[in-house]
């Protein structure tokens, strides 16, 4: 094979394994906003917890008015995230969850949710039902955990993409290296 020949399909590697670089980069940094996107999503479910049981506490304790529209805004805000993290709201830069574990835990949580909480707090604002006040009290530290243990499960889950991205990348690195030292070692 002519030298010229060697050249070129040297040069053809190189641009390939750059442009495997450059797509992989790039599926890691998608993948990587919609991981911090969901996070960002998961903590706002916990603090909405804890906000809403608090307001459930005033509105019990003191029957003010202002937290009981707060507390219905609270738990539609809720609905609305979860929904959006359950499907993969694209609009709010999710896609659907591929990690078995984390899909699991956010059924259970949306389930505890829908069989549970939000009846107890829309029981509450109609009528200051003290008992729904108690299911809250003695389990949103548990919810709350929950959504904490989902978090970081997905959170490692997470890290995992991004290592085997790392050295993927490094391993195309070396190889275009070694391809580029070949092709000059033609040239001599």
């Amino acid at each position: 094979m002519k030298i010229k020949h060697k050249l070129l399909m040297t040069f053809g590697l190189l641009i390939l394994f750059s442009v495997a670089m450059v797509g992989i980069n790039y599926m890691t940094y998608q993948a990587m906003e919609s991981d911090a996107n969901f996070v960002n999503h998961a903590g706002k479910l916990r603090a909405s917890s804890y906000k809403m049981a608090q307001l459930a506490n005033i509105i019990v304790n003191a029957n003010d008015q202002e937290s009981k529209k707060i507390l219905e805004e609270s738990i539609n805000q809720f609905d609305e995230i979860l929904r959006d993290v359950s499907e993969g709201n694209i609009d709010k830069g999710l896609s659907n969850m591929t990690h078995e574990e984390t899909k699991v835990a956010l059924t259970q949580i949306s389930e505890k949710w829908n069989s549970s909480y939000k009846g107890a707090y829309t029981s509450l604002l109609n009528s200051g039902d003290k008992t729904a006040l108690q299911l809250i009290n003695s389990e949103v530290a548990e919810y709350v955990n929950a959504i904490n243990d989902m978090v970081t499960g997905y959170s490692e889950y997470s890290s995992s993409k991004v290592a085997t991205a790392k050295v993927t990348n490094g391993i195309l690195l070396v190889i275009a290296l070694f391809v580029g030292i070949l092709s000059f070692m033609l040239l001599n």
